[in-house]
């Protein structure tokens, strides 16, 4: 078996998680209601989960993990790190979902919380 090498433009990379990113919209409301309508959920507070770590994830197969920052997206690749720079929008957007202002975007580890009693935030409440 041969392992093949990806070699990757970390300046491509970049680019195109910033042009991801300014793409959801010139408001919050705009990212919000873009990643509304592209079926992106995620965690609050969780750099790794969030909405727009996800959605970034989703639509780059280069990358293998995104941590997101109110100013800046650390973008995880084969060949190393790349930081991209978080847009105006899309930094209001990760500090409004964070405080809960987009329930609709929070994600579930449930198949459904609303069939499963006692759940909260996507995991169980149990005594």
């Amino acid at each position: 078996m041969t392992l093949v090498h990806l070699d990757i433009d970390p300046d491509a990379v970049r680019n195109n998680a910033e042009y991801l990113m300014y793409a959801l919209g010139r408001t919050a409301e705009d990212v919000a209601t873009e990643l509304m309508c592209a079926g992106v959920k995620g965690e609050p507070e969780n750099p790794n989960w969030c909405p727009i770590a996800r959605y970034l994830l989703d639509r780059d197969a280069r990358l293998t993990g995104v941590a997101v920052g109110s100013d800046a997206v650390h973008l995880e690749t084969p060949g190393g790190t790349v930081c991209a720079t978080v847009p105006e929008p899309v930094s209001t957007f990760i500090g409004l979902f964070d405080i809960g202002e987009y329930p609709g975007l929070i994600g579930s580890c449930l198949p459904n919380p609303l069939e499963c009693p006692g759940t909260m935030n996507g995991t169980e409440d149990r005594p």
